[in-house]
């Protein structure tokens, strides 16, 4: 597979070569009006004609004012090769040689506002891409964030006016759904007003379960209603009196129950449409549908979690059940035990059970007990007695800095077994002993501690005490590793990157489907914080306007293609990097092994199959084919179908 790239100081852009064809030849300059439009110095309004030609690309000077160089000769025209470069203006043309999974973006970073330092380009406008997170106007968790951006920089939304419109037909694609509307109805057996829409009118049927459904306000129970073709809907109550005002979102059919953030979402543009002066009370509340969502709380209360900005889910089942029981533990006072990995996020996890729960308003004070040396953590916890030595001064210890709040032991099976025993009696009797001191003092102060050890091994080996072990897991939670949950991989990748990219100020518009699957097959011993550590250099690698390919993740590149080549000797390849091999397949002819026209034939009878289906419609195809309908055209012109 072959791509244009135009690279100027540490900018870069990325075009797919004009198709083979006397008429095909596309146009570059810096002018809107080009098919290749490359605003970079030196470059004239229309610069040079590109054809393709056999061997490569035939560039033709169109008159401009800096020509086509190479070294140090002009041209009139010139053919490129893959791998050779000429220059116009200021910036470097090249053709370069990718795989395919590398042009592809398997998703998109959201777009900063354009910098007055540098053009406002995109990257690969005309590749060939099968997103799988994409920009505002995709069904993304990405498109979510950046249409909320927007709303909150708009003044009130009402209905009627045209940005509320536009904006519905934003959310209504971000959401994945057929259509989004607002009804209106003063009595149930009034028959429900279509105030606004977008997306294809519904059969009048499909509104009647609307109807009469117990709807609830956001943040009030799991919004789904079933209708009679078998699809769902999302709905909740924008406003009770004079009239009662729905909004309603209809899912594709078999879509399924939608992803937490979907959730999230539409609460957020349902609260957003609520008239000002009818924002909901507890009193307004309908009754609680009967498959209400477990995950919410009763009386009008949002989730009670209370998730830090840095908490990245991505739907991985794992986390939908740690989440969950922590939901349902939430208001207790028991002591917390956190078990995981290395890297998990067992700091952040403690951060949100001591923000969620009964000691929010108090200190959260944390302590690594590995870090401290044995002679120092006591003092250090416990806090030293006036006049114990000469030249010792008093001061308190953490558990007293923590009153009415939570005291975080990180790693505390590397608690030295001399302070296990003291920790136990704090534990027991809720109450400390400094240093020097003859009176013990109450304390009040909830223990949440963690561990990336199997603390039940250490109570087998006899190097921790059960006694202690049973008394911190009041209440336990494992923290899944990375590997556990590649569900969330590609939203953390998506989070990483974005910030990196911001805090460097780089433009970086999406990781390629090859780098993602790259990072899918590596196992991530150091798990979120190993990840987070790649994606950041990795955005120092690339090329400011460019994206993530796997070139940039040079290190875990190494390291899977180590562990293939290291299994082959001895047995098959391992499963976590490569497919199995299937030993009844025969050896085939050379050109029965070119991989791109086996995967060439692939998609174009698949692109066939799918439009006989749907009577040549190229949108329902797309759908069913998992692409845009723009992928899909672009599928068609190069696969000639």
């Amino acid at each position: 597979m072959l791509r244009i790239t135009v690279r100027y100081a540490n900018q870069a852009l990325f075009f797919s070569p004009p198709a083979a064809g006397a008429a095909a030849t596309a146009t570059l300059g810096s002018a809107e009006e080009n098919d290749f439009v490359v605003p970079f110095p030196g470059i004239s309004r229309q610069h040079a004609s590109i054809t393709h030609r056999p061997g490569g690309l035939l560039l033709s000077d169109l008159g401009s004012k800096n020509g086509l160089l190479r070294g140090d000769q002009r041209f009139a025209e010139l053919l490129l090769a893959p791998g050779e470069t000429v220059q116009i203006g200021r910036a470097e043309v090249g053709l370069e040689e990718i795989s395919s999974s590398d042009g592809e973006i398997a998703f998109a970073l959201p777009r900063s506002l354009p910098s007055l330092a540098r053009p406002a380009v995109l990257a690969h406008p005309s590749s060939d891409t099968d997103p799988l997170f994409e920009t505002a106007g995709h069904a993304t968790p990405g498109s979510a964030l950046a249409l909320v951006r927007r709303i909150e920089t708009s003044s009130q939304l009402e209905l009627g006016t045209a940005t509320t419109r536009e904006l519905l037909a934003r959310a209504r694609q971000t959401l994945g759904a057929d259509s989004l509307l607002v009804l209106a109805t003063e009595r149930l057996e009034a028959g429900l007003e279509i105030q606004e829409i977008d997306g294809p009118l519904p059969a009048a049927v499909l509104l009647d379960p609307l109807q009469s459904a117990v709807v609830s306000s956001p943040g009030d129970g799991l919004p789904l209603v079933a209708l009679p073709d078998g699809r769902l809907a999302l709905v909740r109550q924008l406003q009770v009196q004079p009239r009662r005002l729905l909004l309603a979102a209809l899912l594709p059919p078999e879509s399924g129950k939608p992803a937490g953030w979907k959730l999230d979402f539409f609460d957020y543009l349902a609260e957003k449409l609520m008239p000002s002066h009818r924002r909901p009370t507890p009193m307004d509340r309908a009754p609680k549908h009967a498959t209400a969502h477990p995950e919410r709380t009763h009386a009008g209360e949002s989730d009670p979690l209370r998730l830090p900005p840095e908490f990245v889910h991505g739907g991985s089942v794992a986390i939908d059940k740690l989440l969950h029981h922590l939901r349902a533990t939430v208001k207790s006072t028991m002591d917390v035990l956190i078990l995981g990995e290395t890297g998990t996020g067992k700091e952040m996890i403690a951060h949100l059970v001591h923000a969620s729960g009964p000691s929010a308003k108090g200190p959260f004070v944390a302590i690594n007990c590995a870090a401290i040396p044995a002679e120092l953590l006591e003092a250090d916890l416990f806090g030293v007695e006036a006049r114990v030595a000469t030249g010792v001064d008093p001061r308190p210890g953490l558990f007293a800095k923590a009153e009415g709040g939570s005291l975080f032991l990180d790693e505390i099976g590397d608690m030295p077994e001399r302070l296990q025993a003291k920790l136990l009696r704090v534990l027991q009797e809720r109450e400390i002993l400094p240093v020097g001191a003859h009176q013990p003092k109450k304390i009040k102060v909830r223990v949440i501690s963690a561990s990336n050890q199997d603390l039940a091994e250490r109570v087998q080996a006899g190097t921790f005490r059960a006694d202690l072990y049973y008394r911190l897991r009041g209440l336990q939670f494992h923290l899944p590793p990375l590997r556990e949950r590649k569900e969330d991989l590609p939203a953390l990748v998506l989070a990483f990157a974005t910030e990196t990219a911001k805090r460097y100020n780089k433009e970086i518009h999406g990781v390629s489907r090859k780098a993602l699957d790259l990072l899918t097959a590596y196992p991530w011993p150091g798990n979120i914080r190993e990840l987070k550590n790649e994606v950041d250099r990795a955005v120092l690698l690339a090329t400011d306007g460019g994206c993530l390919e796997s070139e940039h993740f040079g290190t875990i590149q190494y390291a899977v293609t180590h562990a293939i080549g290291a299994s082959q000797p001895n047995g098959p390849l391992p499963t976590e990097f490569v497919p199995a091999l299937n030993p009844s397949i025969e050896p085939a002819t050379p050109a029965a092994l070119d991989l791109h026209s086996q995967i060439d034939a692939v998609e174009r009878r698949a692109i066939l199959q799918a439009l006989a289906t749907f009577n040549g419609n190229k949108s329902k195809a797309a759908r069913e084919l998992g692409i845009t309908r723009n992928g899909l055209a672009l599928k068609m012109k190069r696969l000639v179908v």
